[in-house]
């Protein structure tokens, strides 16, 4: 008779990970072979180098969804926040779309709400809907 033990595992190759330790976003690679407690871990550097690391796993949580690196870093200037301060990116994610990209406009020097001016021309340029 065979027995099957399902491992539910946290992390699968290519997620996206933050370690709360080294305040790090990374894609997990792998568990270790010698334990699941301990991974690999592919980190963006500051530099925007890739930089593999091997792990703890407990230190590891899902990443949540971010804009990319330069509109996340803006942002967080625009509060007043070091561009790597990750402090505040749950607050970030939770704005509306078009008050995102409006406090990017500002932060790049498009001041006097443009950014929700430009939103209404590529929407018509595009006969698209942004504002969701």
């Amino acid at each position: 008779m065979k027995v099957e033990v399902s491992m539910d595992k946290k992390f699968k190759h290519g997620d996206r990970v933050y370690h709360k330790n080294l305040k790090q976003y990374g894609f997990f690679i792998g568990y270790a072979w010698e334990s699941e407690e301990e991974c690999d871990v592919n980190f963006e550097t500051e530099d925007g180098e890739i930089e593999q690391k091997h792990v703890s796993v407990n230190w590891l949580e899902p990443a949540q969804k971010t804009y990319n690196k330069e509109v996340m870093e803006s942002l967080r200037q625009h509060r007043g926040l070091e561009p790597g301060d990750v402090s505040q990116d749950s607050d970030i994610m939770s704005m509306a779309k078009q008050d995102a990209f409006n406090e990017y406009c500002e932060w790049e020097g498009l001041l006097g709400g443009y950014g929700y001016s430009l939103l209404n021309v590529v929407e018509n340029i595009y006969d698209i809907n942004l504002q969701q």
